[in-house]
């Protein structure tokens, strides 16, 4: 008797291990790091990258001026990705992960901006560096993407709707006296 009691008693010790170890299957609250993101090979002055292929070709390069002009003046790096579709990751989740792996923002300053589109989920986000998160918050990040984004993309009209976006985050930066300007 006394054999079969230290066998339950290490079988119990072992499970509960393995639970607060972290034996057991991840929550659905992490990051899967084993799903596959598009990231573009970042290129020298090169702020749009339309991966999902739906902004005009004329409409990157202004847009991409606006951003140049804003990292000069600034040093906020502002970086606009299309992509085709989430690849079943959630929004917060796929443009952190692509923040992190373009290096956004100075890293001293953590001041990058992301606007991450994705047409096929019908999704988008502007992923704020935390540098910059006491100027645009989530709720003004929100009202300019309903303000800004979602009346053009309701009307498939893309280019407005990048366009529009990355205008009214510039005003806004411009606007407020709170950035330090570097």
């Amino acid at each position: 008797m006394g054999q079969k009691i230290k066998v339950y008693f290490l079988t119990v010790l072992l499970l509960l291990a393995c639970f607060l170890t972290g034996c057991t299957s991840s929550s659905n609250n992490e990051i899967d790091n084993t799903q596959k993101i598009l990231v573009p090979k970042v290129l020298k002055d090169t702020y749009v990258y339309d991966q999902g292929d739906f902004i005009s070709n004329d409409q990157e390069d202004v847009i991409n001026n606006l951003l140049i002009q804003l990292e000069e003046k600034t040093t906020v790096e502002f970086v606009v990705v299309t992509i085709p579709n989430l690849n079943n990751l959630t929004i917060e989740e796929y443009s952190v992960k692509l923040a992190r792996e373009l290096g956004l923002g100075k890293s001293d300053q953590n001041n990058g901006i992301l606007l991450l589109v994705s047409k096929t989920d019908a999704k988008v986000r502007l992923e704020i560096g935390t540098g910059l998160q006491g100027v645009l918050t989530d709720s003004v990040s929100g009202r300019i993407l309903d303000k800004f984004f979602v009346p053009s993309r309701e009307k498939e009209n893309y280019d407005d709707a990048c366009f529009n976006t990355v205008n009214a985050v510039i005003n806004y930066i411009a606007d407020s006296e709170e950035y330090d300007r570097g």
